[in-house]
């Protein structure tokens, strides 16, 4: 054990010395990365309520530990590939292409509490609550310069952008109803307006539509740009600022109306004599029609500090945020402010291998992440994986699960 504990402390010194050396040496004079960030979550159901012994399905406990603002689902997916430049001690120059992909989807908790336990017998209920929701996906391309100017580096990456789709909920609900004579049942109204560059079909859902879009899509680009500026205050201290500014919008020109409608009712007599029928399911596309709906990616900026220790190899970084999801646009119930944070603690052994956990607010999504990353000179590799949810309490849960893979290849 003793034996043990000397490797490792010589390690530790090891990297406390040599890090500031091999930071310099390991700097790619030329890269390509590939970035795969892809997140899923709600806020109510968790992995500890699947992965137990025995799976029973109680509704009643479903709705009682549902969070006051309802079942909420979201998703995104980010994926990017860029190529980067660098003259040591000078600038930066890169450029990287990507796409955006955001869904979030809410229903109020009345619904379920309705579901789980029913009403009281002396009288009738009938509840109808709103359904919000919406999707966007965007592809962009985005410049990236770095300079070094009188002890501060600064970045800028403008983007240009176009936009695939926009589709938010239009006079959506939910409605059940639970009577004294002893029907009971329910009818949900899904409609959706789906702006667009170009009409909207059904292929939506399949990869060859991502695969062969119709140049007209680019008719829609929009521009927008970040900005960085970070500065070492001494050894041990920096500090860095980001934003990104909406400057030109996208503008979709076509909006194509999408329905999803089911209802059913039945009876205590109906079932009692087996006469149980099915309910009625209808869905698609209504005809496309002209619009000029304007939207942006969302506004963001950021302020962080990290915190160096033991010559670099422990790397403690902490900060808070604002976005601002669809600034500007046409309809201001779509608008939301939010804001985030991010605590991180990373271990760096010889800047070859490192480790990292943090907590976050990102997106209006919380997350709870383990990272790893490997890094030889010539490659690169970053693995993580997180808990996460739209609630804070139902992170650390497994309401949701995120996980990234970063790969960076250059000389």
């Amino acid at each position: 054990m003793t034996k043990l504990k000397k490797i490792i402390a010589s390690l530790l010194v090891a990297s406390a010395c040599l890090s500031p050396v091999v930071a310099e040496e390991s700097s790619r004079l030329a890269e390509l990365s590939l970035n795969l960030p892809i997140s899923i979550s709600n806020n109510t159901i968790g992995l500890v309520d699947i992965f137990v012994p025995e799976l029973v399905i109680d509704l009643g406990d479903f709705a009682d530990r549902m969070p006051n603002a309802g079942l909420i689902i979201s998703g995104s997916v980010d994926p990017s590939v860029g190529v980067k430049v660098r003259v040591p001690y000078l600038c930066t120059i890169g450029a990287t292409m990507g796409v955006n992909i955001y869904t979030r989807f809410q229903l109020s908790k009345d619904v379920f509490t309705f579901i789980g336990h029913g009403n009281s017998v002396e009288e009738d209920l009938d509840i109808k609550e709103g359904i919000g929701a919406f999707a966007d996906a965007f592809v962009y391309v985005q410049g990236d310069v770095g300079l070094n100017l009188a002890g501060f580096k600064i970045t800028a990456t403008p983007a240009v952008f176009t936009t695939l789709y926009h589709a938010v909920t239009d006079n959506s609900y939910v409605e059940a109803f639970n009577r004294l004579d002893g029907t009971f049942g329910y009818k949900v109204n899904g409609n959706f307006d789906i702006y667009s560059p170009i009409p909207i079909s059904q292929d939506l859902l399949t990869i060859e539509y991502y695969t062969n879009l119709d140049p007209a899509v680019w008719n829609a680009i929009g521009f927008d740009c970040g900005f960085g500026i970070s500065k070492q205050i001494t050894d041990m201290i920096n500090i860095r600022g980001n934003c990104r500014v909406p400057i030109m919008p996208s503008h979709l020109t076509s909006v194509t109306g999408a329905y999803v409608t089911s209802e059913y009712e039945t009876s205590v007599n109906e079932i009692s004599t087996g006469e149980i029928h099915e309910g009625q399911f209808d869905y698609g596309l209504k005809e496309t029609q002209t619009a000029d709906y304007i939207i942006n990616r969302p506004f963001k900026i950021n302020a962080y500090g990290d915190f160096s220790l033991a010559g670099g190899m422990l790397l403690l970084t902490g900060g808070l945020g604002l976005g601002v999801e669809h600034p500007f646009a046409p309809n201001k119930d779509e608008m939301g402010v939010y804001y985030e944070y991010l605590l991180a603690a990373r271990l760096n052994f010889l800047n070859m291998i490192n480790v990292t956990a943090s907590t976050e607010l990102t997106d209006q999504i919380y997350r709870n992440s383990i990272s790893a990353g490997i890094n030889i000179r010539f490659v690169e590799l970053n693995l993580g994986a997180s808990l996460s949810s739209s609630t804070f309490a139902s992170s650390f849960r497994g309401d949701g699960l995120s996980a990234f893979v970063n790969l960076t290849i250059g000389l």
